[in-house]
């Protein structure tokens, strides 16, 4: 159903303005000799100036004389002005809308992750917290978008593409840490620059930490490539080492993992709900 009304000579009070919607009927050419049309209580959706989608009634129909036309007109200035209302509202929520979460597993394929001769590789744990933050978020009514859904390749310059064609996003990258250090452990979160980026870096670690009771590695700043690249808020998360044999076996739980993932979706869901 359209509304759509143009202007024409000042003689015409009304030109061109039609109801369309299947069997409702339509309006047209109204002049104050000639209003003697029903008008048909119909929901209108606005055109410019307003486009706005919000809908509102005409009065219900009533045998068109002057009186009935000046109370019709008084009903198109009243749905103009809610329609302008409306669009300035739909503006506004869309301004405050939940971003879209890109979620990036670390590494992949051929690159394994973590430190050279390192025995557990980091690749397939981050694609497995990923998909949990994944779905978790989904469930939440987040939209989401994987950089990779399974065990292959994907370049850094790839991995910001992939964040940037997303107008309104927040891009969370998922690792796992290493060190020559064996005894080195906790948890470390990353951004690069900008002050949402270190509020979600700060809202993701905070609830890591609770989520664990790992070892505060606190949030740092760092000119990563993914961070420094991805046109959004970004932050990097460095959930535990593996080289710690401690760290490593509770890695390796799966609810250990779950508790990971939830702790991230929950601090993404406590920020942008």
């Amino acid at each position: 159903m359209v509304v759509a009304a143009r202007r024409a000579s000042a003689r015409r009070m009304l030109t061109s303005f039609h109801i369309q919607n299947e069997n409702l009927g339509w309006l047209t050419g109204l002049e104050p000799a000639t209003a003697r049309t029903t008008i048909w209580s119909s929901t209108i959706e606005l055109q410019p100036p307003f486009r706005a989608c919000e809908a509102t009634k005409i009065p219900a129909a009533a045998k068109g004389n002057f009186f009935s036309l000046i109370r019709m007109f008084k009903a198109i200035i009243s749905t103009r002005f809610l329609g302008g209302l409306a669009a300035w509202f739909i503006f506004q929520c869309a301004l405050t809308a939940a971003p879209t979460v890109v979620i990036d597993a670390g590494h992949g394929g051929h690159d394994r992750g973590g430190m050279p001769g390192q025995r557990v590789p980091e690749k397939g744990y981050a694609l497995d917290v990923a998909k949990r933050v994944d779905s978790l978020l989904r469930n939440s009514g987040f939209r989401t978008v994987l950089t990779r859904r399974g065990d292959y390749f994907v370049t850094l310059a790839d991995r910001c593409a992939i964040a940037n064609r997303n107008s309104r996003a927040v891009f969370v990258s998922i690792h796992f840490n290493g060190a020559p250090n064996r005894d080195a452990s906790g948890i470390e979160t990353y951004y690069s620059s900008g002050r949402e980026s270190l509020d979600l870096a700060t809202a993701i670690h905070k609830k890591v930490l609770s989520s664990t009771g790992a070892e505060n590695r606190w949030v740092r700043s760092r000119g990563l490539y993914v961070l420094r690249h991805s046109r959004m808020p970004a932050v990097l998360c460095e959930l535990g080492f593996l080289t710690n044999s401690e760290e490593s076996r509770r890695i390796a739980s799966s609810a250990y993992r779950q508790r990971l993932a939830a702790a991230i979706a929950s601090a993404i869901a406590s920020r942008y709900r």
